[in-house]
């Protein structure tokens, strides 16, 4: 997130860190959030005096567990195997959404243990809009912390989406110059 005069505020994927980045080789550690990823950053600048916010989308995620290889051998690929019920599919996240207050404050704007956050924009002023990587629901939170879900779809994950975007209908088509 741009925060103006040449800095940025930038997340770590490894260890779940929120920087500010303030020139070649200068930073500090806005945040230690303890977590897998700070995945995505909006910068909040609400009116009427409000508390300035960059909101992060923190994952956590559990371990993946190690797995053996082997040389297959003639008798493996003859048995008939039972499927085993922990097969791959969801890497097991947990996601919540916290905004890092101007003055150095942190709160938890929104938090589920069974679920990972996948894409986060702003919306409007003082708020975010959010996808989530386990059942499919676009959500919407405030500064203060009230949320409400806009959107469940059928699949599973929502990866990316544009609630800002003008509507097809009132997009002007593209023509393609004649060849003829």
């Amino acid at each position: 997130a741009d925060m103006g005069d040449g800095k940025i505020a930038a997340g770590t994927g490894n260890g779940g860190k929120l920087l500010l980045v303030e020139g070649a080789g200068r930073g500090s550690v806005l945040w230690d959030f303890d977590a897998t990823e700070v995945k995505s950053i909006v910068r909040l600048k609400p009116a009427k005096g409000a508390r300035a916010a960059l909101v992060c989308a923190v994952d956590n995620f559990k371990p993946l567990p190690s797995v053996t290889v082997s040389k297959p051998s003639f008798s493996s690929l003859t048995e008939a195997k039972t499927p085993s019920s922990s097969g791959p599919g969801s890497p097991g996240g947990e996601g919540k959404v916290a905004a890092v207050f101007d003055d150095g404050g942190m709160r938890v704007l929104w938090e589920d243990k069974t679920t990972h956050v996948t894409f986060m924009q702003a919306r409007g002023d003082s708020g975010v809009t959010f996808g989530d990587g386990e059942k499919g629901r676009i959500f919407e939170v405030d500064l203060e912390g009230n949320y409400a879900i806009l959107m469940d779809v059928d699949e599973r994950q929502v990866l990316t989406f544009c609630m800002d975007c003008r509507r097809p209908s009132s997009a002007r088509p593209t023509r393609r110059p004649s060849t003829g």
